[in-house]
């Protein structure tokens, strides 16, 4: 599939652990520092994001890490993970968008648009029939691009943010 750009896609590799808890961590503060307190927001960052982890993801077998890259580097991530998706996903073989981070650099240019059906390719030509995934409840930017991608909301689901119990916005797509 061809980025706009120049952008190229690639898996992620096992030696990248350092590179990969760089990016996610800054993407995530981007996303998360303004809707939760430092001490929430930190406790998460070092249980979830940390070097040793973030290599051990890119080891594993029921996940695949895809970075879009440019010269300068990563400029966006996204991980399917073959994971049981909740009793709302009506689906035969469904795989979860785990993360789907983007630089803010590339914001409304099209490239999420293009890095969203890159992953729906990958996910029929591995046999899934659908895409799930959860959002963070008030993040109304990424609500409004996953429905636009043809994502529809069908409950919710619980994650764990820091520590304490938070309902994520649950999403499907069906492929």
């Amino acid at each position: 599939m061809s980025f706009p750009h120049g952008l190229r896609i690639r898996r992620a590799r096992p030696d990248e652990g350092d590179r990969y808890a760089a990016f996610a961590v800054a993407r995530f503060r981007e996303t998360y520092d303004t809707g939760y307190e430092t001490e929430r927001l930190e406790r998460h960052i070092a249980s979830a994001f940390s070097s040793t982890l973030q290599r051990a993801e890119l080891e594993a077998t029921d996940r695949d890490t895809l970075v879009l890259a440019s010269e300068r580097g990563w400029e966006a991530f996204v991980v399917l993970h073959r994971e049981v998706a909740p009793p709302a996903v009506v689906a035969t073989n469904p795989i979860e968008i785990g993360r789907f981070y983007l630089h803010p650099d590339w914001h409304g240019r099209g490239v999420a648009a293009a890095l969203m059906e890159h992953c729906a390719t990958v996910a029929r030509a591995a046999g899934h029939d659908a895409l799930w995934l959860c959002v963070w409840e008030h993040n109304g930017r990424a609500q409004r691009f996953y429905e636009k991608a043809g994502f529809v909301h069908v409950g919710t689901h619980p994650f764990i943010f820091g520590g304490i119990p938070d309902d994520d916005r649950l999403y499907v797509r069906t492929l």
